[in-house]
């Protein structure tokens, strides 16, 4: 499942991220040129590409509280380095 990330919504900005919302640890779930393809078509279009796994608790509670704390995400946010963009920053440093 992927979505675009809006600060205030499309009609007043670009979206800064592009989000994946999959299980990319389970086994098989994808493949290292699979993200790096996806990361490169985010680039491209100017996005940083946000993988998020999203693990449900596996007992279901009608409690909405106790739902969202056994509820986990684990997010990794891909940027590719590119040496031009950044030798002037570790020049500075």
């Amino acid at each position: 499942m992927s979505f675009m990330l809006y600060k205030f919504g499309p009609t007043f900005n670009h979206a800064d991220y592009c989000l994946s919302i999959e299980n990319f640890w389970k086994i098989n779930s994808c493949t290292w040129s699979f993200i790096s393809g996806f990361n490169r078509a985010c680039l491209n279009a100017g996005k940083t590409l946000l993988l998020t796994n999203v693990e449900l608790p596996k007992i279901m509670t009608n409690n909405i509280e106790e739902f969202l704390e056994q509820t986990k995400i684990k997010t990794i946010e891909i940027n590719r380095w590119i040496p031009t963009q950044n030798q002037s920053l570790e020049e500075s440093e």
